[in-house]
């Protein structure tokens, strides 16, 4: 128990996200929200939703709209992180389904990652709160309820 307890507070104080093989799927998540000013730090994603942000970033450029108006990560544009917890839900192979739990602004919000694994480590395939998915907010489909 003290062991959990020592490796959560290490994972607080990291300055970004883990990338290491041998991490699990849950410190990996933990680790993008470890730097509460740069909350997300910077994550690693799948080609596939690399493409949609390159796609969703470069429609911003010509139009001027907002390619995403909120951060899945934490629910909104502003953020004071509270109660934060990490649990996988699933794990098999190369595949883990992670869901953060949170008070932002003392308001609860869920965020459940689906990640892929590969000689780098963890990245992200998707990202859910809620109807909302990172793939429907980079490519404005309607979301499915």
């Amino acid at each position: 128990m003290l062991l959990v307890a020592a490796v959560s507070l290490a994972l607080i104080n990291l300055p970004g996200p883990l990338a290491a093989e041998d991490v699990t799927a849950a410190a990996y998540v933990e680790s993008l929200y470890a730097d509460r000013e740069n909350h997300g730090g910077d994550p690693r994603y799948t080609p596939r939703l690399d493409r949609l942000w390159a796609e969703c970033q470069a429609l911003e450029e010509q139009t001027g709209d907002a390619c995403v108006d909120y951060d899945m990560f934490v629910q909104g544009n502003d953020f004071k992180l509270t109660d934060l917890t990490f649990e996988t839900n699933a794990a098999e192979g190369n595949t883990a389904t992670v869901t953060a739990r949170f008070k932002n602004f003392g308001q609860p919000a869920t965020v459940v990652f689906d990640l892929l694994h590969d000689d780098k480590g963890w990245m992200i395939e998707e990202m859910t709160s809620g109807c909302a998915t990172l793939t429907t907010q980079l490519t404005d489909l309607p979301e499915k309820c």
